[in-house]
């Protein structure tokens, strides 16, 4: 019989609106803070997560990872700081970085529509220019709409037909251009551009995907990969097509969602795992039981460490794009919470305590990843762990209100520890 998998379906659902925001086996190393690796063992002891990496650099350019839980719960195999997770929309910003490049050459600008762009640019075969000339409400839709949100175009992953078809075959693989087609369906929550007008949406970032293949002639893919390389992020991968490989498999984290009592989970490919820490928990296995849908929008998969230094490069060293770009890619509109805005393929909230937050949040079936640059401290935090918790996000995705999380002890604790580190 099959798994119905209303877990999965629900965090599908959850992940629209998404914006910025057991105990290990292994001894603690002389070098790591022992506060914050008891503080963490405890937090993912707390809200039952199998696992977690947490990756840190300080001022100095001291980096850390602590690592606790399991990344097999089945083998009882424990995290590693070397394991890889899918770390969904954080993604988002590797791709802006690589249209703001093609601005930068002056081949396009933010505002541009994807109509001038998919008739001007066809080095894509025109599959851009088929797409928009099929869909009218796409063809007014800027680049700088698609980028901070402001197009109000729907979440394909959202549509009744989207959720059916992956509640049937969880590992269907969806095209960019059925995923638009999907998201199409139902009439765009308002019109593109329309001021203090926010929804979050992966189309988005397809169409952005779309609008760099057009206008480059390059590949998405090829593009990201030279990024990685550019910048030695040599534990960071793009799933082009949807599909983890199986080369990857061995790295990658075990993705567990809660087993839901009422689904039929007897399927031995489904089979449901027991999590011994805090409330007893149990999980559903689905490591590679589904494709990623849209990788444009959230295909990535690293190392903790390798999104913190992704994160020091683009906003602390500042090498990845001159000022001038940078802060147009940390301008833009208001969000659900009223303290943040949506930059370009990022977020930026203004705390009064915490300073000025710039980060992303990504959701998966089976992993959640938060990362986060304090402007005020010159500190990369990024915690990437592998099932689906609300806990790992500062405040609560559909409302933007701020909820309890696992970083109200951890933040803390970190801050604290600058003073301490030592290369």
């Amino acid at each position: 019989m099959t798994v119905k998998f209303k877990a999965v379906k629900a965090i599908f659902h959850s992940s629209i609106s998404m914006m910025i925001l057991f105990f290990s086996c292994h001894a603690i190393s002389a070098s790591l803070d022992p506060t914050i690796a008891t503080t963490l063992k405890k937090s993912i002891n707390d809200y039952n997560i199998p696992g977690a990496s947490l990756s840190i650099i300080y001022p100095d350019g001291t980096s850390k990872t602590y690592v606790a839980g399991f990344s097999d719960i089945a083998k009882k195999t424990v995290i590693k700081p070397s394991q890889l997770f899918l770390v969904g929309s954080v993604t988002k910003s590797y791709v802006s970085v690589l249209m703001l490049r093609i601005v930068d050459e002056k081949r396009v600008s933010l505002d541009d529509t994807l109509d001038y762009i998919s008739k001007n640019n066809t080095r894509d075969g025109g599959k851009l220019k088929k797409i928009v000339a099929q869909y009218p409400p796409l063809q007014e839709v800027t680049i700088r709409e698609c980028m901070q949100h402001n197009s109000g175009i729907r979440d394909a992953i959202n549509s009744p037909a989207y959720q059916a078809a992956q509640s049937k075959d969880p590992s269907k693989v969806w095209s960019d251009s059925e995923l638009i087609e999907l998201a199409m369906m139902g009439k765009p929550f308002f019109k593109p551009g329309t001021p203090n007008a926010y929804s979050y949406t992966n189309t988005d970032y397809i169409l952005v995907g779309m609008a760099i293949e057009a206008i480059t002639g390059s590949s998405v893919s090829s593009q990201l990969v030279d990024l990685f390389q550019q910048n030695k992020l040599d534990h960071t991968y793009y799933i082009a097509d949807g599909i983890i490989p199986s080369s990857l498999t061995p790295e990658i984290a075990h993705g567990y969602v809660p087993y839901i009592s009422g689904d039929d989970s007897d399927d031995e490919s489904h089979k449901v795992v027991s999590l011994s820490s805090g409330e007893s928990m149990q999980f559903i296995d689905i490591t590679r039981k589904y494709s990623l849908s849209g990788p444009s929008a959230g295909g990535i998969v690293a190392t903790s460490m390798d999104v913190a230094r992704w994160y020091e490069k683009l906003f602390f060293n500042q090498t990845v794009l001159p000022p001038q770009t940078l802060q147009l890619m940390l301008t833009g509109i208001r969000t659900a919470n009223p303290n943040s805005i949506a930059g370009l393929g990022i977020g930026i909230e203004h705390n009064k305590t915490l300073g000025e937050i710039i980060g992303h949040t990504g959701i998966l079936p089976g992993y959640t990843t938060s990362a986060m640059y304090l402007e005020k401290y010159h500190l990369v935090i990024v915690l990437t762990t592998n099932s689906y918790n609300r806990s790992v996000l500062r405040y609560d995705p559909q409302t933007g209100i701020a909820q309890k999380n696992m970083f109200d002890v951890l933040l803390p604790v970190i801050i604290n520890s600058i003073a301490t580190v030592k290369r």
